[in-house]
């Protein structure tokens, strides 16, 4: 049975949980550990080639994945796609979450606007090369 392996900012909800084990068939799910899950919320917007960095986590994915893993990548965008791109490469499968968005306003007591977004998870979508 396959791992999935989480590159995300934040903990999995109970939906996903479920969709992992269910219908991606994972055993087991494995989060960075502390310092690199500090790096991979944090990527550093005043570097300009996010190489290096990617180099630690492709690494970390070396070590502990193998192929026909599950990869669930979310985050910076320049970092999100490095990962990406060598998950596809190398026989893992890299999904992320597909969520529904509601937005709600509202004007508080003291006459503040106060926006909520709320974020479900719907389901887990394969990242595909195009052609």
């Amino acid at each position: 049975m396959p791992d999935l392996f989480l590159l995300i900012s934040h903990e999995l909800t109970e939906t996903q949980r479920y969709e992992a084990a269910e219908v991606l068939g994972c055993e087991r799910i494995i989060s960075l550990p502390v310092h690199l899950q500090t790096s991979w919320s944090n990527v550093d917007s005043e570097v300009e080639d996010i190489g290096g960095p990617a180099a630690v986590f492709i690494g970390w994915l070396e070590s502990n994945s193998r192929e026909g893993d599950f990869c669930h990548i979310q985050g910076d965008f320049g970092m999100t796609f490095l990962l990406v791109d060598w998950a596809l490469k190398h026989g893992r499968e890299p999904v992320y979450s597909s969520t529904e968005r509601v937005f709600e306003t509202h004007t508080a007591g003291d006459g503040a606007i106060v926006n909520t977004h709320r974020f479900r998870h719907v389901r887990f979508r394969h990242y595909r090369t195009y052609g």
